[in-house]
């Protein structure tokens, strides 16, 4: 590879975008905007990643899945042909993916009200101390941080605290500056510390104890939810949800693994849901008129996969036997140590997970269901792109995974495809007839079938 930039043009929509010699050409069209699908991770398996080659130099890996005619033609799988020159590709409309907008608001809102229905009876980590600090003197000349903690012993009855650099930093300017009015944000223990000593996060000037708001994320290997939450009251105040930016990359979690296998790879993916999350982040900010800095926690779900590309870990033996993941439940960090739009010292915490394939966001749903806790045997299911099942109740638990995502969307389905304009999502059959009618994704002609019309289409000829 050499250090030549070469200029891709994607048509129909004739987007530009410069890149080095020797990228991609999937990595090009993902860089100017345009998603195609990637069932295999870029392996060259699938074929769902075709598109023309009108005019320039590209140099083709594996085209043993074209036809002589295709190549003829121009047609190059995108995951398996680089770049060696100016380009101008043709991505055929059905293979450029058109997001259904309400596919991933939808969820959301189906497990708002579970969120809004939580008991809040848990004492929250971080809290909120409002404090009038006697200003130094000739008299008293205590340091700046030796003043605030002791008024908030006095005040408070919290005896010790500690901080880091970065508050300190700030310190003296936001004490003065408020005339010695504040109010303290204290990270009152985690997990892997319950009784350790306050962590102070944050001084604000004035009273901003009336509300503390943190996050719950949720990283779907689809779909990655970001609710709004106050910790005073518990209340959900907001969420926002779109489709994880990782599914360029692959649809699957074993298809983003073996793609955090090439060089940058992992870098890149754990970019990719980073960008994702601080969109609906800085979404909802937006919405509610607030800052970063106005955020002191995030508690992240998602299957073990999900969290290992999120915080950056290597998820390579997660797939070969004997199947380990890095980390089960990951210590807490810092949002400044991700790049998470929340306040830089505020405490980003991932669930726990049980295993390689049974993480974080299962955990999650035992717990909120309760069934650990109850005598008759329940059995709890999660249909995402990675489905899991946990059977047990309070005496036992098992659990196991499965690709369901993929079973519906493409894997050994030639016409399978997610939830997206031209899917058809529902099929009747005329009893008498036995005529089948569909509808599609957008009311536009058929592009494929997604999981919800494969349903319909078995219970339809179950029932016919």
């Amino acid at each position: 590879m050499t250090n030549a930039v070469c200029c891709v043009t994607v048509l129909p929509d004739g987007r530009q975008v410069t890149v080095q010699q020797g990228t991609l050409l999937q990595e090009a069209i993902a860089a100017a905007g345009v998603a195609i699908p990637l069932p295999c991770g870029g392996q060259g398996r699938c074929g769902r990643c075709l598109v023309r080659v009108e005019d320039g130099a590209v140099r083709r890996r594996e085209s043993a899945r074209l036809t002589p005619a295709q190549v003829q033609e121009g047609y190059a799988l995108a995951c398996q042909t680089t770049i060696e020159g100016d380009v101008t590709v043709y991505v055929p409309p059905q293979q450029a993916e058109h997001v259904r907008p309400d596919a991933a608001t939808s969820a959301a809102d189906k497990v708002a009200p579970l969120v809004v229905a939580c008991d809040h009876g848990a004492e929250p980590w971080i809290k909120k101390y409002y404090l009038t600090i006697e200003p130094p003197s000739l008299d008293d000349n205590t340091n700046d941080f030796d003043r605030l903690k002791r008024e908030l012993a006095r005040q408070h009855q919290v005896a010790d605290c500690v901080t880091t650099l970065p508050v300190l930093q700030t310190l003296a300017r936001t004490l003065r500056d408020a005339n010695w009015q504040v109010t303290a944000v204290l990270e009152h223990g985690t997990w892997q510390d319950p009784d350790g000593t306050p962590r102070l996060v944050d001084v604000r000037p004035g009273d901003t104890t009336g509300r503390t708001l943190a996050l719950a994320i949720d990283i779907g290997t689809t779909t990655n939810v970001v609710y709004l939450v106050d910790l005073v009251s518990g209340a959900l105040l907001d969420q926002a949800s779109a489709y994880n930016g990782q599914i360029a990359c692959g649809e699957d979690i074993i298809s983003r693994i073996i793609y955090a296998r090439r060089p940058g790879g992992l870098e890149h993916l754990q970019a990719l849901v980073l960008q994702t999350l601080n969109g609906l982040i800085d979404d909802l900010l937006a919405r509610h008129g607030l800052m970063p800095e106005d955020l002191y926690l995030a508690t992240v779900a998602g299957n073990t996969t999900m969290i290992h590309l999120f915080l950056g870990l290597d998820p390579q033996h997660i797939r070969l036997e004997p199947y380990i993941p890095t980390v089960n439940h990951p210590m807490p960090v810092t949002a400044a140590s991700l790049g998470l739009h929340i306040h830089p010292q505020a405490t980003v915490d991932c669930l726990p997970g049980v295993g390689p394939y049974v993480g974080g966001d299962i955990t999650a749903g035992v717990l909120r269901s309760r069934m650990a806790e109850e005598e008759p045997v329940t059995l709890f299911i999660d249909v995402g792109t990675n489905g899991e099942i946990v059977l047990g109740n309070s005496d036992w638990l098992i659990s196991c995974a499965c690709s369901a995502g993929p079973a519906f969307e493409g894997a050994g389905v030639a016409c399978g495809m997610r939830a997206t304009e031209g899917a058809i999502e529902e099929v009747w059959i005329d009893r008498r007839t036995a005529e089948p009618t569909y509808e599609s994704i957008g009311g536009v002609a058929p592009r494929g079938i997604c999981g919800s019309g494969m349903i319909s289409l078995l219970g339809e000829m179950f029932v016919t």
